[in-house]
């Protein structure tokens, strides 16, 4: 209770009344104690929730399987073909590789707060 009244105070301001949020906060915990099992998975039957969910359960079954993970696993044997020794190869795909990853998931991290998760989703969906 004190924790979540010193949050709304920081994020409405010190002389913000938050007495009826605070309320309506009280009252949503209180009901939502309330709720069973069965109302809950009744909940997942509304087109409000089940359409985000499919959604968001297929983009991260796409990005698994068709991204980085193929090229992880076939590194070896696809440096192995550019003509480099297997120990070579091997090297080459585990440091080399994850060096590239490291760096680039720096670089995505700073393009996303950037530009915004949203569009790029919506701009790697087009790709």
């Amino acid at each position: 209770y004190s924790l979540a009244k010193t949050i709304l105070h920081h994020l409405r301001g010190p002389k913000a009344n938050i007495s009826h949020e605070m309320k309506l906060l009280e009252d949503a915990v209180k009901e939502q104690g309330k709720v069973g099992f069965r109302e809950k998975l009744r909940m997942l039957t509304k087109l409000t929730i089940i359409i985000p969910l499919i959604l968001s359960i297929s983009l991260m079954f796409f990005q698994q399987f068709c991204g980085i993970n193929v090229v992880v696993f076939y590194a070896g044997n696809v440096l192995e073909n550019a003509n480099l020794s297997p120990n070579e190869a091997a090297l080459a795909a585990d440091f080399g590789i994850g060096v590239i990853q490291v760096i680039f998931t720096f670089i995505s991290v700073l393009l996303i707060d950037l530009v915004g998760r949203k569009i790029l989703l919506s701009f790697g969906g087009v790709l």
